[in-house]
């Protein structure tokens, strides 16, 4: 992980480097690592289900609970649902490099582990996941595998969300990066 003045070495408890997985913010001072991918020797690669939660104040790492689904290149986001913080993963690589279309969600107030959440409508990899404009839901953006954007709303609990198409970009890309710019400064974009 990289910080504005110093690289921080990943998690022991991996004890070899791992790429294509997600950071989640939790705080201002906690960020969640999850999922990613490890090559062993020779050509056997290695995707994880782990979590890893990172204290920036005691410059510790410490377990998160397993995801229910190897993954890596897959989307990450935080929002909020009656004023708890979710986190969510979705898409990305799994086992044999295939693409998933899953979610998963995960309310650290609720419970100890990730719960299945809907669907993405396509499969999809190397994509930016993030907190919808109000930061009671998800939006996609487009990926290598999908031109579509979708956004994921929730109502009254988890079990309520759902996806729905808003529209498609012009171009597939790969390793998209999104965020929100508001709409005062657009005009000086």
């Amino acid at each position: 992980m990289v910080t504005l003045d110093k690289s921080v070495p990943g998690p022991a408890l991996i004890h070899m480097p791992v790429k294509g997985h997600c950071l989640i913010s939790v705080s201002e001072t906690k960020a969640m690592l999850t999922g990613g991918m490890r090559k062993l020797e020779g050509k056997r690669i290695v995707v994880t289900k782990h979590t890893y939660f990172y204290d920036f104040r005691a410059k510790e790492w410490s377990r998160g609970p397993w995801l229910t689904f190897s993954r890596f290149e897959h989307g990450c986001a935080a929002f909020q649902m009656q004023s708890r913080q979710i986190f969510a993963v979705a898409g990305g690589r799994g086992k044999y490099t295939s693409t998933q279309s899953s979610v998963e969600l995960f309310d650290p107030v609720n419970s100890i582990k990730w719960i299945p959440g809907p669907s993405l409508p396509d499969r999809m990899i190397n994509f930016a996941l993030l907190p919808s404009m109000d930061n009671q839901g998800l939006i996609t953006t487009g990926s290598f595998s999908s031109r579509n954007i979708f956004e994921m709303t929730c109502m009254e609990n988890l079990q309520s969300c759902k996806w729905t198409p808003r529209m498609k970009t012009n171009y597939l890309r790969d390793g998209y990066v999104a965020l929100w710019i508001p709409n005062g400064l657009i005009e000086h974009c």
